[in-house]
């Protein structure tokens, strides 16, 4: 009963919208682990919900295509105002501004990588969070020194670019043709390496203390 009472006050507080939108969600996550429990999508939501799914993970994609043509849209009013002063001025604006040719940055967790904008055409700035892989080894021998790295991926979480001005956030990127995830340069002096040293020289220590 105290379940029942719980549940019908917890669907109260919850609009339709609101209520469509969490199921949307819902299937955009079931349909993306999917491929990791090595099971498909007609198999886990069997033949009377299948249908249902796949219409709902098509709105998911027809939202964010819309959501994503509104920001296109803005962009290219701003772009169309910017070169209403003339070649020369768009041009001394745009040499400026735009970021082709400028060079990554990667300071601590944050990164800020060019990339071609999909309405401008110039280049804008992809920014995420970094994520570091485990310590790598590789000894030395007769051809190459000893060598200590981190492998390391961008996960991208936004897109800006100073010309048009154009924004999208992490989910509408797949739609503009843009990547959710990058490969970044190795770290090839990571402070892994010194915090495993400091570690074993701890442990050293210590077994020196306890007389091993």
């Amino acid at each position: 009963m105290f379940g029942a009472r719980n549940a019908a006050t917890h669907l109260a507080i919850l609009t339709k919208t609101d209520l469509a939108r969490a199921i949307r969600s819902l299937v955009v996550v079931v349909e993306a682990v999917m491929p990791l429990l090595n099971e498909t999508s007609q198999e886990f939501w069997g033949p009377s919900l299948h249908p249902h799914a796949q219409v709902l993970q098509q709105q998911v994609v027809d939202q964010r295509a819309l959501l994503f043509e509104e920001a296109r849209s803005v962009a290219l009013v701003r772009l169309s105002k910017l070169q209403i002063a003339g070649d020369e001025a768009f041009q001394a604006m745009t040499d400026v501004l735009d970021a082709e040719g400028a060079s990554d940055e990667l300071e601590g967790d944050f990164a800020r990588v060019v990339r071609r904008c999909p309405v401008c055409d110039r280049g804008g700035w992809l920014s995420g969070y970094v994520e570091r892989g485990d310590l790598q080894h590789e000894p030395e021998d007769d051809y190459t020194a000893e060598a200590f790295w981190v492998e390391r991926v961008m996960q991208v979480e936004s897109f800006h670019c100073e010309i048009c001005g154009l924004d999208l956030r992490r989910e509408l990127l797949p739609v503009a043709g843009l990547p959710l995830s990058l490969d970044l340069e190795p770290d090839f002096d990571p402070p892994e390496l010194l915090e495993d040293m400091e570690d074993y020289w701890a442990q050293q220590e210590l077994d020196r203390i306890r007389g091993k």
